[in-house]
Order: C-alpha cells, then structure tokens, then sequence
C-alpha cells in the first residue's frame, strides 16, 4: 500500500509568504502644517507607507516617523540648508532630536529574510509497502519556494532602503522661487509636541532659523 505524506506545515501556518514593496515617494503627506516667514514657506506632514503594511508595523514596533519636508524659496535670494541643522525640539523641555540616517532606518525596518528557510522543512513523498517491503521517495518542495521567499524579502528591503535613501530631503542650493522635498526620519515618542526647526543661510552667509510646532 503506498502512503501520500507531506512533512512539516509549520512553515507554512507562520511564516507566509515574502511581500514585494509599493514605492512611496509619490504618496501625499498626511497632517500637514505650514509655516512661512520672508524667505521661506515651509510644509511639513507624516510620510504615508502605502500598502507596505510590514513596514508599518516595523515602524510602530521601532517607534520611527518618517516625515515629508518641503521647502519653498519665495524671495529673490539663494539660501543653503544643510540637512545636519534641521532637527527636532521637545515641547515644553526644548531638548533637541536628530534625524536619523536612511540606512540607519532601513536597517531597524528591515523585514526578516532567514526565517523563509524554514519553509525548507516541507517535503512531499510516499512511505510504501508491499508485501512486508517498504520503499519510500521524498523530495525537498519547500526549498524553491523558501529560495522564492528569501530572495523577494531581500529585495522588498532592498528597495525600500533605497527609496528613503534618494527621497530623503537634501542639503544645499535653494533657488529663487524654487521647491525642495525629501524625507526626514526620527526616533518618536508617541503624543509629544514638538517643535521642527530648520535653519539656514543666506548668500552673505547670515544664518537664520524658521521653525513650526508639529505633533505626532
């Protein structure tokens, strides 16, 4: 009599499948609040994560925001900001936040690639006997599929750590009437005010700070 068996379905019931990455600099902010004084008008909202619904759970397990930051030169002048002078103040303690590094961010959002070796544990075969002889064939199905899994994870991380990386807000030149966007990332405190200071120069080299209160 021959015997139809598959080995293992734990893999299956808890670890799944690998999720592929939905790009997510073209989403609108979300929250905005809007700032401007002579030189500048300032925008400032929460990084929606779109259908990366890992990501958001990486995110809120990590307590990180990523907020979208735009910044528009409304004078005849040229100023320069350099990314490294635009953080964040606690209120009311004024205890200033740096941002963090996109590859620091990507790192601790990361999904977990190795546990898709475990679907390695699946095989599918036949225990058989005839006769009191028993035989028996078995082969490895759930390697391809964890090979499938391990290297669609690396990739959704892949691309995710890329995206923040060239979307996140620049230093340098803002020109005359001129927009500038990226991405800013921060360790969060849930519920807390803060303030988002951004400072800047202008072309005689005076610096100067506008800043905006934002919650999140």
């Amino acid at each position: 009599m021959k015997y139809l068996s598959f080995f293992i379905f734990i893999p299956i019931l808890f670890f799944g499948c690998a999720t592929s990455y939905t790009p997510i600099a073209g989403l609108q902010s979300i929250g905005d609040a809007e700032t401007s004084n002579s030189d500048l008008k300032v925008t400032v909202g929460i990084q929606p994560l779109g259908d990366n619904g890992r990501f958001k759970d990486k995110a809120e397990e990590n307590k990180i925001t990523i907020l979208k930051l735009s910044v528009e030169n409304i004078t005849n002048e040229t100023f320069f900001i350099d990314t490294k002078n635009i953080y964040l103040k606690g209120i009311p303690d004024g205890e200033p936040i740096s941002q963090l590094a996109p590859n620091e961010v990507a790192d601790r959002m990361s999904l977990a690639t190795g546990t898709y070796w475990l679907w390695g544990l699946l095989w599918m075969g036949y225990y058989e006997n005839n006769n009191g002889e028993s035989s028996s064939f078995w082969l490895p199905i759930g390697l391809p599929i964890a090979a499938i899994n391990f290297f669609r994870a690396r990739g959704t991380n892949s691309n995710f750590e890329e995206e923040i990386t060239q979307n996140a807000f620049p230093s340098g030149d803002i020109a005359t009437k001129e927009l500038k966007s990226g991405m800013l990332f921060f360790n969060r405190s849930g519920g807390v005010k803060y303030e988002l200071v951004v400072n800047y120069t202008n072309d005689q080299g005076n610096k100067k700070t506008i800043s905006l209160p934002y919650k999140f």
